[in-house]
């Protein structure tokens, strides 16, 4: 089975502008790097590491980092940019991603899972490439009550623009339950970009149980 994003992401990649951190990128880069370092993790991976920004400044802060991405063309300017960093272009279909299970201690994710079809199939992955009591970081879009109706009364058009990559919508609970379900346990979350009530995006860090 093809990964159905693949196609959109290799236009969305052709805008040079997007060599650029995103917007919010640097204060989720430093959410995590406040976090990383009461983990000791030393192997990373990047799943979702679009132009490589994240993964770059990973590693500058003195941890191995391997990078994922569904693009080429992604893949191709991440290499360019940042050619000391090992990055790898793969769709997410039934062959996996290339990777030895167990092969990583940490798995940062940066809004990427509301992009993703099979999303049941991404954290099958991660849990797989993740070694026994590993952790995965996560940021997403945040949605809760207050937010939800706040968009629905004065941007529900702008916010589910049908022609953006945003495919689907996390709360806290759908979010938890999808990370319990593929052997992780949540117990640390943030919130980024304004309080938390209107947040721009979750962050969550979940680990993997020993027995799973």
């Amino acid at each position: 089975m093809k990964d159905l994003s693949q196609g959109y992401y290799e236009r969305y990649w052709t805008d040079a502008n997007l060599l650029k951190p995103t917007y919010l990128a640097d204060e989720r880069l430093q959410t995590i790097l406040r976090v990383l370092p009461d983990l000791s993790v030393k192997r990373i991976l990047d799943a979702g590491c679009g132009n490589g920004w994240f993964a770059a400044n990973l590693a500058k802060a003195g941890y191995r980092v391997v990078a994922i991405d569904v693009s080429t063309k992604a893949v191709d300017i991440a290499r360019q940019t940042y050619p000391q960093i090992e990055f790898h272009c793969s769709p997410l279909d039934q062959n996996g991603w290339p990777f030895e299970d167990a092969s990583f201690d940490a798995i940062v994710s940066t809004e990427v899972i509301e992009h993703i079809y099979d999303v049941e199939r991404m954290f099958s992955e991660m849990a797989r490439v993740l070694c026994p009591g590993g952790y995965v970081m996560l940021t997403t879009p945040y949605h809760g009550l207050l937010k939800n109706l706040a968009i629905s009364i004065l941007d529900f058009e702008g916010h589910f623009d049908v022609r953006a990559g945003h495919i689907r919508f996390f709360t806290n609970k759908s979010l938890t339950e999808l990370l319990r379900d593929y052997g992780f346990e949540p117990f640390l979350w943030r919130y980024i970009g304004r309080i938390r009530p209107l947040a721009k995006s979750v962050f969550v860090v979940a680990q993997r149980n020993s027995d799973s």
